[in-house]
């Protein structure tokens, strides 16, 4: 096959992995409008000086006044292409911004200062190092046509590679947030192809070689597990956001996705087993698992590292963060979401671009705990998780106790549930206000001392007459309901109204 791709169809829609055939090339290649996703591609290039092919596509203008801002970006390194959707993306991150404008790395495409310049018009990116591969060949061949020729003519005349540009797929809408297969390949093409130019015309003036696998190398060689075990450096970081314990979801589809991005991911998921140990190629298996097991610890904070520091393999250190991390229930981080959601406002200073960063930012973490699913069960699910979301929103403040028991549950409650707990909740909490009524009444100085004196006035006078007739003091009986200390006139059986007010 010439050109082709292979989708790997990640179970994810914020990023997707592909492998972009060209010739007996395959480049590995990821779609992605998650920061994190961007940012951990970027981080995993290393810090040297760098080769870059650079594209960009947006929705064709079919008037004279749209002007459509830039969709996505392509860059491309080595055998690798990044294919970020700006338009789609909750916010730039600063790890792309810095990678840009970096003095040390070298872009290359044609016509490239035209989108450069609308990089910064649209997204205030900058793009230090450019060269144009048009005038580059145009000079380096001695041919001044090949300044006004196309990336199809260029990878014909430099390259001597055949590749097709149809106009179905330039002038698609590339502002979709799904692009298809087809879109996926011309994207990648239009930066991998700009970069072999690049070295071929030796746009980088020489000063290093683009680090990247033998191009030689088939495709089965370079994703064996126990090749290149040597190359791989463990003091990288799979991704710049970093394990703190509530993170979880968004913190492992960061790092599947690294981990799949350098042909790894079987050293977590145990599809890459461990050979015997009496084996040749088990000792680089262990080096390359190792490897992996150093990428995982330094994308931790400190904490967690010291928690799982003693793990002896890369699958059993993942099971082990999916069992104390993986299977909590974040219902309450999605209800702090959606009360996010509800409640924000825009500032008095705050411009309208501010305001949507804000927005997409909470609503690309709902979607990751809410992916797109077409299992209708699941959907009925989040209908009725999103009905107690509005109840428990909607309840008095004095229930927010209630309300973070609920949360917190390792498995959120059913609706009826959750209707039956704030309702004995409510109960319980006019039963308390009564006692305390009756205690307060009970309690209070002014009552006391009433009852007090009076019992003490009936006794004194009681006392004085039985001593006045010489007589020990008469105790009063009620022959009622044969009790000492009242007579049947003072009885509240017999007087219901005497009974004080508290106690009937």
């Amino acid at each position: 096959m010439t050109i082709g791709i292979v989708d790997h169809e990640l179970p994810d829609d914020t990023h997707n992995l592909y492998d972009v055939t060209f010739y007996d090339l395959s480049v590995r290649t990821l779609l992605t409008s998650s920061p994190p996703m961007a940012a951990s591609w970027l981080s995993s290039r290393g810090s040297q000086a760098l080769l870059v092919g650079l594209d960009v596509e947006w929705r064709p203008n079919f008037t004279r006044d749209s002007d459509n801002p830039v969709a996505i970006l392509q860059l491309s390194v080595g055998l690798h292409c990044l294919i970020f959707q700006l338009l789609h993306a909750p916010e730039i991150p600063p790890t792309l911004a810095d990678f840009l404008r970096d003095p040390r790395h070298v872009f290359v495409g044609v016509g490239i200062d035209e989108d450069v310049e609308k990089l910064l018009c649209d997204y205030g990116l900058n793009v230090g190092n450019t060269v144009d591969l048009r005038a580059l060949a145009a000079r380096e061949l001695g041919r001044e046509e090949l300044g006004r020729a196309g990336l199809k003519t260029l990878a014909k005349e430099v390259l001597g590679r055949e590749i097709e540009k149809p106009k179905r797929v330039s002038k698609s809408r590339w502002d979709n947030p799904w692009l298809t297969s087809v879109q996926v390949q011309y994207a990648c093409l239009d930066a991998f192809v700009s970069l072999r130019i690049g070295e071929a015309l030796n746009a980088a003036g020489g000063a290093r070689p683009t680090a990247r696998p033998d191009e030689g190398s088939s495709m089965a060689e370079s994703s064996n597990p126990t090749n290149g075990a040597a190359q791989d450096t463990n003091n990288q970081r799979l991704t710049n956001l970093l394990l703190n314990g509530v993170n979880y979801l968004p913190w492992s589809l960061a790092v599947t996705t690294a981990l799949g991005e350098r042909s790894r991911l079987g050293h977590v998921t145990g599809r890459t087993q461990a050979p015997a140990t009496t084996d040749p190629n088990f000792d680089k298996w262990q080096a390359n698992d190792h490897n992996v097991m150093s990428w995982i610890f330094n994308s931790m904070e400190p904490q967690i590292y010291e928690i799982f520091a003693y793990m002896d393999t890369a699958k059993n250190l993942w099971d082990s963060l999916y069992e104390m991390y993986g299977q909590a229930n974040n219902a309450s981080r999605v209800f702090k979401l959606q009360q996010g959601l509800v409640s924000s406002k825009q500032g008095m200073n705050q411009s309208f671009i501010e305001h949507l960063s804000k927005m997409k930012k909470l609503w690309e973490e709902l979607r990751q705990y809410r992916p797109i699913t077409p299992n209708v069960r699941d959907y009925i699910q989040r209908e009725e998780q999103d009905r107690i979301f509005q109840l428990l929103a909607s309840l008095k403040p004095e229930f927010e106790e209630t309300k973070r028991d609920i949360l917190m549950r390792p498995k959120l409650p059913s609706f009826n549930t959750v209707c039956s707990i704030i309702q004995n909740e409510e109960t319980r909490k006019r039963f308390m206000v009564a006692n305390s009524k009756v205690k307060a009444f009970v309690d209070s100085p002014e009552n006391l001392a009433y009852y007090t004196m009076s019992n003490f006035k009936q006794s004194d006078a009681s006392s004085r007459w039985a001593k006045e007739k010489g007589k020990k003091p008469i105790r009063s009986y009620c022959d009622h309901c044969n009790r000492d200390g009242h007579s049947r006139e003072r009885c509240w059986v017999l007087n219901p109204q005497l009974r004080p007010v508290w106690q009937r």
